[in-house]
């Protein structure tokens, strides 16, 4: 369960419904990490937090830096992100007092998810149903779309703002596995797979096809003799008939890239290229400290944005914190990859997956994601 809600609190645009989203995760992790401690008799390894104060205390020096030199800061968005890595951290904790193993609760839970939205996406082409939210409706399990002349057949998003967003979700479902045999195998998640593969067909995300045709195939590489000669020309084949013939995604990656290249002085996109093209001016700006979490900094060459619905999880979040916050994640995915499989070459495809997976989505703003600053911490210590 705390993990479920760890997930309904990291995209369940159900959250939405409420008059102050984010004032229930705030009331929610105090109450979680009460709990926490007092299923562990209160008795926590100091460890855990010389760690939550270390990384505290450099997002405190950030913000820090950021007010002195971007002159404004937003405290709310500044505790909502603590709080978020808060709730990651006791999450984690919770599983490892309860003896569960974190990863495969998490491919249990996304390949249940999945299934259960197949039979709601089906029923979606027919009807569009659920609680009113903004474009959307929402069953808390399934998010429903219309479907209209533009888009005659509605992508799953299984119960998440959109169909990027599950197709990212069920990838690290697919990692989780892959780290879980410590190699490139499906063991004993043969029907987990099967069902996340079917979340991701439905999803019809183009990040989630492009991921997919590569864990396939380095799988087919690494599980059959002759993959090499074989199978990896057979997937290049495919790759490259479903993108010429699946026009979403074609014309996706194609109009993206070209209207990115065609952006004039002032323009911005929304689109994944559109967002590298954007953020990059702010990075450069602020390289080590990032730009801040409010649009008065984050934007402040382009005053009369009023939003950051953009589609770039990489770049957004290096723009917004700088290269030192996303390294540290970058390096606890790298060392927990590796001390999970104990081989560097399967680390470099983990954190390869996870760059390519944030190429998508914002997810580094949802405290799922944020579970990474502290796994390689509670994975190798004792309670």
């Amino acid at each position: 369960m705390p993990l479920f809600i760890l997930l309904v609190f990291s995209g369940n645009p159900i959250i939405n419904v409420f008059p102050t989203p984010k004032l229930l995760i705030v009331i929610y992790t105090p109450l979680f990490i009460f709990y926490v401690f007092k299923i562990s008799r209160w008795k926590l390894s100091l460890s855990y937090f010389y760690y939550i104060i270390i990384f505290i205390a450099t997002v405190l020096l950030i913000v820090i830096l950021q007010r002195l030199v971007l002159g404004f800061v937003s405290l709310p968005g500044v505790i909502v992100f603590i709080v978020n890595f808060l709730l990651s951290v006791f999450t984690l904790l919770y599983y490892k007092l309860r003896s569960i193993n974190f990863l495969d609760a998490y491919i249990k839970l996304i390949s249940a998810l999945s299934a259960i939205s197949i039979p709601f996406w089906l029923f979606n082409q027919i009807s569009y149903y659920g609680i009113d939210l903004v474009n959307v409706k929402s069953l808390g399990l399934y998010t429903s779309f219309p479907r209209n002349f533009v888009n005659p057949i509605v992508r799953n998003s299984g119960m998440f703002w959109e169909p990027g967003a599950f197709a990212g979700y069920l990838i690290v479902g697919l990692a989780f596995i892959i780290l879980r045999n410590k190699r490139l195998s499906l063991g004993e998640y043969k029907l987990s797979t099967i069902l996340i593969v079917l979340g991701i067909v439905s999803s019809m995300s183009t990040t989630g096809y492009v991921l997919l045709g590569i864990m396939f195939s380095l799988y087919s590489v690494y599980n059959f003799k002759w993959g090499k000669v074989i199978i990896v020309p057979v997937c290049i084949v495919l790759i490259s008939w479903t993108y010429n013939e699946l026009n979403f995604l074609q014309d996706k990656i194609e109009q993206q890239f070209i209207g990115s290249q065609n952006l004039g002085y002032g323009e911005v996109s929304n689109t994944r290229f559109g967002t590298v093209y954007l953020d990059a001016e702010y990075i450069l700006a602020n390289p080590i400290i990032g730009n801040g979490l409010h649009e008065k900094t984050r934007f402040r060459f382009h005053p009369w944005m009023t939003t950051t619905g953009f589609g770039n999880g990489f770049t957004d979040f290096i723009a917004d914190w700088g290269l030192i916050l996303f390294a540290w994640w970058i390096i606890c995915v790298y060392d927990f990859a590796r001390k999970q499989t104990n081989s560097i070459y399967l680390a470099i495809i983990y954190v390869s997956l996870f760059f390519l997976v944030l190429q998508g989505e914002q997810f580094l703003n949802f405290p799922f994601f944020m579970t990474f600053f502290i796994l390689p911490i509670v994975n190798q210590r004792n309670i």
